[in-house]
């Protein structure tokens, strides 16, 4: 079982190699005298469950969103425990043009992976006392490993609530 699960993690550390094409990608490899086919496997997409305001300060909004990354070309979730915690995850912010931005306001996002094969990223704008008017856009970017990009969100900061659009890909 051990030899299985070795290859299982081999299969998924691929993937960060696996970046021109979402094709299926077979190859054969030999370890410790195992013959296996293994796919690679590439990083596609990530996908969150829906948000929760925990703001306790009484104006604005505070979440903590966790993204699972998928692969092509099978299009399953990456198990937690297989040995990527550490996989980089590199995440971009970038204004649009126009917009007051909001003061005092929160994005932090992890660097890579956990043992549960996903990446939490922090958005915030939180107060004790009433938020002055506010409204900027800002696009957002991830990508996984050495994928190309697995996530475009568009974050709309407001004085009164976060509008998040989820631009994909998302499969």
């Amino acid at each position: 079982m051990a030899q299985f699960r070795n290859l299982l993690i081999l299969s998924f550390a691929l993937s960060a190699f696996a970046q021109t094409s979402p094709a299926r990608a077979p190859f054969t490899i030999t370890i410790r005298a195992v013959r296996a086919t293994v796919t690679a496997r590439q990083f596609a997409y990530v996908t969150n469950p829906a948000l929760s305001n925990t703001c306790k300060a009484g104006y604005g909004y505070e979440y903590t969103i966790w993204y699972t990354p998928y692969t092509h070309p099978d299009g399953a979730a990456v198990p937690p425990n297989i040995g990527l915690t550490g996989t980089k995850v590199n995440e971009s912010v970038t204004p649009q043009s126009g917009g007051a931005v909001c003061t005092n306001y929160a994005e932090t996002g992890d660097a890579a992976l956990n043992a549960n094969s996903q990446v939490s990223d922090f958005v915030a704008l939180c107060s004790n006392s009433p938020i002055p008017t506010c409204d900027k856009k800002y696009t957002q970017t991830f990508s996984v490993g050495q994928s190309g990009t697995v996530r475009t969100n568009t974050l709309e900061y407001t004085n009164t609530v976060l509008n998040y659009t989820n631009g994909g890909p998302n499969q």
